[in-house]
C-alpha cells in the first residue's frame, strides 16, 4: 500500500517512497505505473517515481484527480476553471480541454468512467473557504455532478450533497453496479 500524503500525518507504519522537497504542492495523484502528477506553484507538474521532475504542463490547476483507466487528468483551479487534460504514452499533453468556466470556486473534481460517458464531480464553494475558526460561519459546500459523453461538452445532472462544512477529497467509486462518492467531511478545517 502507497499513501500519497497531502494533509495530515504519515503513520509510523507506513513507507515513504517519495519525497518532492521544497514544493508547495496541492493534490498529488499516480500517473499511469511510474509518474505522479501534482499541482506546485499553481501548475501541474509531472514527476518521476523517484522524485525527479518530469514535465511543468503550464496548465494552471491547484486541485486534481486522475481516471484509474487511462492518461487522463481532471482539474480544477483558482481562476474557477475544471479542464480535462489527456496525455499521450509518453505522457505528454495531448489535449487540454476546459469543461467548466463559473462565477464561483470548485475544488476537488473526481471523475470516472462509465460505459461510454464519463461522469464528474466538482466542490463548489459560496462563501468562506477551508473555515478553521468555529466562530466564523463556513461557506455552503456543494458537490455538483455532470456527465460528458466526449470530454468537451458537459452537462450538469444534480447536486449530491450540500453543507455549511468542508466538504473535500471527492473520489467517485463504483458498488456494484451503483455511482458512489466517498469524501471527507471536516466541520473545521484540518480538524475532526
Amino acid at each position: 500500500i502507497v499513501c500519497l500524503v497531502a494533509c495530515g500525518k504519515i503513520s509510523e507504519n507506513k513507507e515513504i517512497v517519495m519525497n518532492l522537497e521544497n514544493l508547495h504542492s496541492g493534490d498529488a495523484k499516480f500517473l499511469g505505473e511510474d509518474k505522479v502528477v501534482t499541482s506546485v506553484g499553481g501548475e501541474m507538474c509531472v514527476y518521476e517515481e523517484d522524485g525527479a521532475p518530469f514535465l511543468n504542463t503550464g496548465i494552471k490547476s491547484n486541485w486534481l484527480n486522475v481516471l484509474d483507466d487511462g492518461h487522463i487528468v481532471i482539474y480544477s483551479n483558482e481562476e474557477n476553471q475544471t479542464g480535462i487534460v489527456q496525455f499521450d504514452d509518453e505522457y505528454q499533453v495531448k489535449e487540454n480541454q476546459i469543461l467548466l468556466n463559473t462565477s464561483t470556486l470548485n475544488i476537488d473534481p473526481s471523475i470516472i468512467r462509465i460505459d461510454d460517458s464519463w461522469y464528474f464531480t466538482v466542490t463548489e464553494i459560496v462563501g468562506n473557504v477551508n473555515n478553521a475558526d468555529e466562530k466564523s460561519e463556513n461557506g455552503m459546500y456543494t458537490v455538483k455532478l455532470y456527465k460528458s459523453d466526449n470530454l468537451k461538452d458537459c452537462e450538469y445532472v444534480t447536486d449530491i450533497v450540500s453543507a455549511k462544512t468542508n466538504i473535500e477529497d471527492t473520489d467517485l467509486v463504483m458498488i456494484g453496479n451503483r455511482m458512489g462518492l466517498v469524501y471527507e467531511n471536516e466541520i473545521l478545517d484540518k480538524k475532526d
